[in-house]
């Protein structure tokens, strides 16, 4: 079995008003057949309940819906099918799957970390970012490792600024951003895992981030971030955004406002 979206190792799932998961996960089967999740939580909260039944495999295809458990884990989220005598034909199993608030991040260098790294700041398990490269670990500066990135907007650009690896060295490496302190705080204050989802690059200005490039993928910024937004259950709390800079100049001042107001527009109904 391989699950595409709305459910990776070490991620965050969003919480609804009721303080709930509700993902929508999409993947294939080696088989047809019923389509059900066991669950397991360290804490108990799911009491290893009996599988329940999410939908169908068909033609080698599924898409369900995972709903009901509550802000915090980790879970392990077992997903099998089985056939008509009720035995397992293919299965995979999910590890520590958190569930409470994501955020998308956007903009230029500001975003994508150009503060000195240091070792001050605690970090928190609750507290993770999907990477560039696709995989979810606890959130650490640089989160945004561009050299790894699937989107090639990212990895294949040419402008100003050289891509610049995810790396862990000493506190004279340029590399922090607000997301990773901003995240650490709202679990803080909110008492629920927190995840991030970095989509920001230096030196970029609004006419990159046009919302109208989103039918080009992961070869514009917009279509790269609405990927990453889909790839993970299409549900986040908000989106982070820090960009203007590059648009501090000439005509490009005067649009600024207008180009914003469709930014967020396009955001709030492409990212609900």
């Amino acid at each position: 079995m391989h699950i595409k979206s709305g459910l990776f190792d070490h991620m965050v799932l969003q919480r609804t008003a009721k303080n709930v998961c509700d993902a929508i996960i999409k993947g294939t089967a080696v088989v047809d057949g019923i389509l059900a999740a066991r669950v397991k939580s360290r804490a108990g909260v799911a009491k290893n309940r009996a599988a329940r039944v999410m939908g169908r495999v068909v033609r080698g295809c599924f898409s369900a819906r995972l709903t009901g458990l509550p802000a915090g884990g980790p879970y392990e989220i077992e997903l099998f099918v089985r056939n008509a005598d009720k035995r397992a034909m293919d299965s995979i199993v999910v590890h520590d799957v958190l569930v409470g608030d994501v955020w998308l991040l956007g903009g230029q260098s500001n975003m994508q970390g150009s503060g000195r790294i240091t070792n001050t700041i605690k970090l928190h398990e609750q507290v993770r970012a999907f990477y560039m490269n696709d995989e979810w670990d606890i959130a650490q500066d640089p989160i945004h490792n561009i050299s790894e990135a699937v989107d090639t907007v990212h990895n294949g650009w040419v402008g100003p600024q050289k891509p610049r690896a995810r790396c862990r060295l000493s506190a004279s490496i340029r590399g922090a951003g607000p997301g990773v302190s901003f995240a650490l705080e709202m679990r803080r204050r909110t008492h629920v895992p927190q995840g991030l989802i970095p989509c920001a690059h230096g030196g970029t200005k609004m006419t990159q981030w046009n919302p109208a490039l989103k039918k080009m993928g992961s070869k514009s910024l917009y279509g790269a971030m609405y990927r990453r937004f889909v790839k993970n259950g299409a549900r986040v709390a908000g989106v982070i955004w820090y960009q203007g800079e590059a648009d501090a100049n000439g005509n490009n001042l005067e649009l600024y406002f207008s180009r914003m107001k469709k930014l967020i527009g396009a955001m709030r109904r492409d990212f609900n």
